[in-house]
Parts: C-alpha cells; structure tokens; sequence
C-alpha cells in the first residue's frame, strides 16, 4: 500500500504565499495602471487610450488598500510618469525633479 506525507518536505525555511488573490490583484493594479500612466504622458509611445485608462487603474488600486499607503504609491507612481515626461523632453535637472516631485503631490491628492 502506498501512503502520501502531509509533512512539509521543504524544510523550515520554506515560505508559503500567505497574499490572497485580492491582495495579489491590488498590485496588478497599480503595476498596469503605471504602465499605462507611462504611455500617457506625451512621449515618443503616446497612446490616446492609455489617457483614459490609466485613472482608472490607478483608481481601482487606491479603493481597494488603505488610503496612505495607497496615496504613497500613486505619488510614487506619478513621480515615475513626470520623470519619464522629462527624460523624453530632454528637460531632466534637479529643480525639474523637484517641480515633478511636487506636481505629483499635487496630483495624487486630487
């Protein structure tokens, strides 16, 4: 006869996935939503629809986590888009990081 273990084989140090789905989908969201605020800004892959499908996103993932972690990273999310925005413009200095910096601020409390 043969008998299966319910013993954990991998040892002490294994690490189960203790996210649950909803967990795991809260950061899809803000992971497309930033790909999608990238592609909205004015650059050289402009996308008309990512303009209106990023607020979206980024709206999904602020409702479904708590407010001041969500706030932090769509601020951070932002400051990835304005930086992007200044790389392709060729205006990338200290005091336009700081305008981008504040900007986002700006943004992700709107």
């Amino acid at each position: 006869m043969i008998t299966t273990s319910t013993l954990n084989t991998a040892g002490p140090t294994a690490r189960t996935d203790t996210r649950t789905p909803a967990a795991r989908a809260r950061w899809a969201w803000l992971v497309l939503g930033t790909a999608a605020h990238l592609l909205a800004v004015g650059g050289r892959w402009d996308v008309a629809a990512a303009a209106w499908l990023f607020p979206v996103l980024l709206l999904r993932f602020a409702r479904t986590g708590r407010a001041w972690s969500g706030a932090l990273w769509l601020w951070a999310a932002n400051i990835a888009a304005a930086v992007c925005w200044l790389v392709e413009s060729a205006m990338l200095s200290p005091f336009a990081l700081a305008g981008a910096a504040a900007l986002a601020a700006l943004l992700t409390g709107t």
